[in-house]
């Protein structure tokens, strides 16, 4: 909304015065911007100082989204009103001394516009010299006691929203670490971890230099100990006798 806001009003700044009419007497400058909501009112200031004694009457008039005679109000007093803000004009200020206050009253949406303030002067032929223009914003989105609400609300608003969200991302984290260790610890408790093998160098280290394990080694066998002379004066060679 704030960009179309301001795109709308780099636009008007920049063509208002071209949707002027040619020939005429222009002491108008940049548009005044009014921003309104549906139901309130606004109050358009028109002054010149152009001719006093020749003045004739007076036009507000739109010109941006609908070329449109909004009113007309002459010296005498009487005025004229499009039938689209018919009841909805409140004037005041003295035509001859050349100022008028033009309250438009009960803003609609549709309202939005460019209006230009157009004094005209009688000088054997009709003149008219734009002093003021205005653009009117009408927003209908709410009224004003409504958006006030809203603004103090939408940061509210904001700001439980986001901390919902950061509040839901923190528990699914925790959620996502404690499924990962219950895991974990299920694997271990389920499937043991086999014994270390015994390393190949302690069980070569730990055999004899021969290659072959003694399996006598620390046995005391005493009977062995030294070998056995038998003593015997029997010849074995000699012949027996038969007797």
């Amino acid at each position: 909304m704030q960009t179309l806001r301001l795109t709308c009003w780099v636009f008007l700044v920049l063509t208002s015065r071209s949707m002027f009419d040619r020939g005429s007497v222009s002491a108008s400058q940049e548009p005044v911007y009014l921003e309104k909501h549906e139901g309130q009112s606004a109050v358009l200031s028109c002054v010149t100082d152009y001719s006093k004694d020749l003045i004739a009457g007076f036009y507000l008039r739109r010109k941006w989204r609908a070329a449109l005679e909004v009113l007309f109000y002459s010296v005498e007093g009487s005025s004229e009103a499009s039938s689209l803000y018919k009841d909805r004009f409140h004037i005041q200020g003295d035509l001859k001394k050349q100022w008028l206050n033009i309250t438009i009253l009960n803003l609609r949406h549709n309202d939005t516009d460019l209006y230009s303030c157009e004094f005209l002067y009688d000088m054997g032929s009709y003149e008219k010299t734009k002093t003021k223009t205005y653009f009117i914003f009408v927003d209908d989105n709410c009224t004003r006691e409504q958006c006030s609400s809203t603004e103090i609300s939408q940061p509210c608003a904001d700001y439980s929203t986001l901390l919902f969200a950061i509040s839901g991302a923190v528990a699914l984290f925790l959620i996502l670490i404690t499924l990962m260790l219950c895991v974990k610890f299920a694997q271990r408790c389920c499937h043991p971890q086999p014994p270390a093998p015994v390393p190949i160098y302690e069980v070569m280290t730990g055999l004899p230099q021969g290659g072959t394990v003694d399996h006598f080694e620390g046995m005391e066998i005493p009977q062995y100990a030294s070998p056995v002379t038998i003593h015997t004066d029997f010849n074995l060679y000699s012949k027996v006798d038969p007797r």
